[in-house]
């Protein structure tokens, strides 16, 4: 996935991705959270900001979904929370609008 896949950074996330052809019975996007082990020691912490960030992500993956609508492609998308400490879920939220609108940009333009 790394070697392969399109990033980018919109801060405070890093994504990488990889579009496939779509088969129809499999969900059109596939996603994994991740946060740093080096920055948040404590478990606590990492747990938080990952229900956080799937909560924002749960929120606003309409913007993703509408954004490869018709375009027979699968994404399997990483998330990484890059930040060196914990945000309030109000920045999270609106970072992750201009995160996944930044992907559905950069899929378009990968697929152009």
């Amino acid at each position: 996935m790394f070697e392969k896949g399109e990033k980018f950074t919109s801060y405070p996330f890093f994504f990488v991705y990889i579009l496939n052809a779509h088969i129809e019975p499999t969900p059109p996007v596939k996603v994994l959270i991740s946060v740093s082990k080096k920055k948040f020691n404590r478990a606590v912490d990492r747990n938080r900001i990952k229900r956080l960030c799937r909560e924002t992500y749960r929120l606003n993956k309409h913007i993703l979904f509408d954004g490869i609508k018709g375009t027979e492609q699968e994404v399997h998308l990483t998330i990484h929370f890059i930040a060196t400490e914990e945000k309030p879920f109000a920045f999270i939220h609106e970072q992750m609008k201009k995160a996944l609108t930044q992907l559905v940009n950069e899929i378009k333009k990968h697929l152009s």
